[in-house]
């Protein structure tokens, strides 16, 4: 039963999060409808709306510093979001938890 429901987290997870990836963690910020990846949490500031120095979103039009990469995949989200990490009970063994899907 664990991994059915396991299952129907990653497929949850995909039709939210859209057919595209995660940021790399190198720049784990997705910003610009997830076009692009930002190495900061914030904003540029060029007082304009998007673009005014506030935390960083997919709906922000510029990255502070201007340090950014492409999208790999397309749209992106940011990096790690979406899953926690937690113990399985096992010996050093780590499970990838959904944390958008309800249980």
């Amino acid at each position: 039963m664990g991994r059915i429901v396991f299952l129907l987290c990653i497929v949850a997870s995909i039709k939210l999060l859209g057919a595209g990836g995660s940021c790399p963690e190198g720049h784990p910020h997705a910003y610009s409808g997830g076009n692009y990846c930002c190495l900061h949490g914030y904003e540029k500031d060029e007082g304009r709306p998007g673009c005014n120095g506030s935390p960083i979103s997919l709906g922000s039009h510029c990255c502070k510093k201007d340090d950014h990469v492409s999208c790999p995949t397309a749209p992106c989200y940011s990096f790690g979001a979406g899953w926690t990490t937690v113990s399985n009970g096992q010996k050093g063994e780590l499970t990838k938890l959904c944390t958008l899907c309800s249980s």
